[in-house]
């Protein structure tokens, strides 16, 4: 049995070297016993080849160096393919970048084609109900309350019709409406009621008036412009602070005056609200305007007090301005007069005064209500007269216990950037930052006001009040002219509303903007 044993292990050994020799020929095989203490054994395995002595030498541990050997074998079989694996997963890898490249085109075409149409499309539809909801339960019944007809005019009336006469003039130089900067806000307040007219010295610092004259100037031809009355040699358009940084630096000035602002709060209350902001600059050749008040006595504060505010203009010249260069033409005390006074013709006398100069940077606040004009330019040699114009009426009335019932006074002519519709004197202090977009637009459309700030008169509020009421910007021909230029923009023409051919009971612009709702309400169910 041991030499069965012995030549069983013997055979394996040789195999075992066989074996490793065939799969590594250029690898010698270490068959040799670790003992190190017999030099006959190290001598025969320094051959390529080992001795019958060596075997038999060998036998007792044949079997173990045999499974010592395939041990080694295997670890190095599996290394090789290790590095196999790394190297043939590089191809693999740039197949996938490549079909990530091959994949992201159509994905592209697909989001711009498909994707964002449709969510547009259902954006805008979403968009469309709940402006139909507002309209049916607010805009809907809100412009049925707005609509002044003669049966309410009669029931509201607060003030009769008056024929004013010479008497009635209240004033016959300038020095007689001035306010010197110590007058109390009662005093100025009670100057007012008298003579519908009031000059403050030295609103604006003549540095201030300067540059903005310059910016004024610059602007003119490069803004849309704003109708005016006799319009040719006269320019006008809508400011915003955004324009140039001195605008809220004038705006600073009128808000900060101290003795402006307190006296215009007891007129019309604290924080009055902004609705006018214009600059008229009429050069030489431009005509006399024919006698007129920036509102109708008839649907205004003058007549209907409890259903109008009163609103008062800023006039501010932004250079020292004679006669002969066009200074405004007044007629004081005529603010309680229906129409214009006949004496106005002869008895008025223009803001310069007889001392025939209107300072560069002071104020004239004008009721809205008292009848004055622009007179003509007939100074060639002078430089072009710019006046700064901003108007003011108290804020509506909002909080807790109060709603607003009243409206702006009619037949204004509302120059005023859409998107400046909404603020108030307190913002006009700080122009610089909270009258900036996309704040000044937000505020505009009444959906955003800082923390600790008031509203003013939004524009949807007032545009509302004017198309119910078919006052000016919203007459049949306007729609005519904005449709002329594109209408809403990029809306199609298809999308765009029908009105009538007449605009018989003042609902051209109601049944055009509901009609291009309904367009587009239908349109987007559609898509």
């Amino acid at each position: 049995d041991k030499q069965a044993y012995s030549y069983r292990c013997q055979y394996l050994h040789q195999f075992g070297n066989k074996m490793a020799k065939k799969k590594t020929p250029k690898t010698k095989v270490d068959s040799c016993p670790k003992d190190e203490s017999s030099s006959a054994t190290n001598e025969e395995c320094r051959d390529d080849t080992p001795s019958s002595a060596t075997m038999n030498g060998e036998k007792a541990n044949g079997h173990q160096r045999s499974k010592n050997e395939s041990s080694s074998r295997q670890s190095s079989s599996v290394d090789v393919p290790k590095d196999n694996s790394d190297s043939s997963s590089l191809p693999k890898n740039n197949n996938n970048n490549q079909k990530k490249k091959h994949s992201f085109l159509p994905n592209f075409l697909r989001s711009i084609l498909i994707d964002v149409p449709v969510g547009l499309v259902l954006a805008g539809f979403l968009s469309i109900l709940v402006f139909h909801k507002v309209h049916d339960e607010y805009l809907h019944p809100q412009l049925d309350l707005m609509k002044i007809t003669p049966e309410r005019q009669q029931r509201e009336i607060t003030y009769y019709h008056r024929d004013c006469d010479v008497q009635d003039l209240s004033a016959t130089d300038t020095p007689q409406l001035i306010i010197p900067d110590n007058t109390t806000a009662d005093d100025a307040m009670n100057h007012m009621l008298k003579h519908g007219m009031q000059v403050y010295p030295k609103i604006l610092s003549d540095d201030t008036a300067d540059k903005f004259r310059d910016f004024v100037i610059d602007r003119n031809t490069k803004e849309e412009a704003f109708w005016v009355i006799e319009g040719e040699n006269r320019w006008s358009f809508g400011i915003k602070p955004d324009q140039d940084p001195i605008v809220s630096q004038a705006f600073k000035e009128i808000a900060t005056h101290p003795t402006l602002r307190p006296a215009l709060e007891k007129i019309i209350g604290e924080n009055p609200a902004l609705i006018e902001c214009t600059a008229i600059t009429s050069g030489f050749g431009a005509a006399d305007q024919f006698w007129h008040a920036d509102v109708l006595p008839h649907v205004s504060s003058t007549t209907m007090a409890r259903s109008f505010v009163p609103s008062y203009s800023l006039f501010i010249p932004l250079q020292d301005t004679t006669a002969e260069m066009g200074a405004t033409e007044l007629c004081p005390g005529s603010h309680i007069c229906g129409g214009v006074p006949p004496h106005c013709h002869e008895q008025a006398f223009q803001v310069s005064g007889k001392q025939n100069l209107w300072p560069k940077g002071s104020g004239a606040l004008l009721n809205q209500g008292v009848f004055h004009r622009g007179t003509a330019n007939t100074a060639k040699d002078a430089p072009h007269r710019a006046v700064l114009i901003l108007t003011f009426a108290p804020r509506p009335r909002f909080g807790k216990d109060q709603v607003e019932t009243r409206q702006i006074s009619q037949g204004g002519s509302y120059s005023l950037r859409w998107d400046m519709w909404g603020h108030t004197m307190d913002d006009l202090a700080e122009a610089d930052t909270v009258m900036m977009n996309p704040w000044l637009t937000l505020r505009s459309l009444g959906l955003y006001k800082p923390s600790g700030r008031d509203w003013g008169w939004d524009f949807l509020t007032q545009a509302s009040m004017r198309i119910a009421n078919d006052d000016n910007g919203y007459h049949y021909f306007n729609l005519e002219d904005f449709m002329k230029k594109g209408g809403f923009g990029l809306l199609p023409d298809f999308l765009h509303g029908n009105s009538r051919e007449k605009d018989v009971e003042g609902n051209g612009w109601y049944d055009f903007l509901f009609d291009t709702m309904l367009r587009c309400e239908e349109f987007a169910q559609a898509a």
